[in-house]
């Protein structure tokens, strides 16, 4: 189940991503909001791809080459 979108996530720490997000004046790079929710870019990943799956949040390219969320 390492790999698996979690069954039923820590609200606590949807909470933290969605708040830093609000927080933000625009999209932010995928490892910045990692390290700003702390926690580790594995359980990170899982929990991007849920919320993204739900319509939560959204993913972006920038210029440069970086995802933004």
């Amino acid at each position: 189940m390492a790999g698996a979108q979690p069954d039923r996530p820590d609200l606590y720490v949807v909470a933290r991503l969605l708040e830093r997000l609000w927080r933000e004046d625009g999209p932010m790079v995928k490892t910045r909001l990692q390290v700003a929710a702390n926690v580790n870019y594995d359980v990170f990943s899982r929990y991007l791809e849920w919320m993204v799956g739900r319509g939560l949040v959204a993913l972006e390219n920038s210029t440069n080459g970086h995802e933004r969320v």
